[in-house]
């Protein structure tokens, strides 16, 4: 899978053709359904799961522009640990801290708990998950940035 090519897809419709395409070809084929403002769907394997926000929700929280017309937008997509392909700008969970901090620069927010760090890079907002407790866990999401990241992360 082109991951790269996938994030490209952030901000455009689930009904978007190319999107649907892409999708469908790497055996995503179920599309948001409910009423809700949110929606997650992952793969078979639960390996790769793409968040979808309303229409409604995407075009007044967002600081990306909608790229597609359709009731939701994909706002996120998430790698968990055993997903099979490479990710765009180099970035694994087999690097450390200081790998990744080369890769995207300083991390905008950290959480020691979890822990995670959250980035700006590129127009996205990255977060590294490493769960210490379920390390199966840890993951790498892309979303487009929000108001609130706007607030929290120092977005301008």
């Amino acid at each position: 899978m082109d991951t790269a090519r996938l994030i490209e897809f952030l901000g455009h419709s689930s009904n978007h053709p190319a999107l649907d395409q892409f999708l469908t070809a790497h055996g995503v084929t179920r599309r948001p359904e409910t009423d809700g403002a949110t929606e997650d769907m992952a793969s078979d394997d639960g390996t790769l799961v793409l968040t979808f926000q309303s229409r409604l929700t995407f075009d007044k929280e967002s600081l990306l522009p909608r790229k597609s017309d359709g009731a939701y937008i994909l706002a996120g997509v998430t790698f968990r640990r055993a997903f099979a392909h490479p990710l765009p700008h180099g970035l694994s969970l087999e690097r450390d801290r200081a790998a990744v901090d080369k890769l995207l620069g300083p991390a905008r927010r950290e959480r020691a708990r979890l822990p995670s760090a959250t980035y700006y890079f590129d127009g996205l907002v990255i977060v590294v998950n490493r769960n210490r407790a379920r390390p199966d866990d840890a993951s790498i999401g892309f979303w487009a940035p929000d108001i609130y990241d706007r607030d929290t992360l120092g977005l301008l």
